[in-house]
């Protein structure tokens, strides 16, 4: 299932980001990128046919 982006959970990925780094003192970045990483991955293995374009 391939989930669209709302301000809510990119907002909550950043508090969690910032839990995390505060907990095990690695930083915050580390950690969004990594999250990054696996949404691309989970995206590569499952597919996301409803994709569609934004227009500018």
């Amino acid at each position: 299932m391939c989930y669209g982006f709302a301000m809510t959970a990119v907002l909550q990925g950043i508090t969690g980001a910032l839990r995390l780094s505060l907990l095990l003192g690695i930083s915050a970045a580390f950690w969004l990128s990594m999250h990054v990483k696996y949404d691309l991955w989970q995206v590569t293995q499952k597919g996301c046919p409803n994709i569609t374009r934004i227009a500018a």
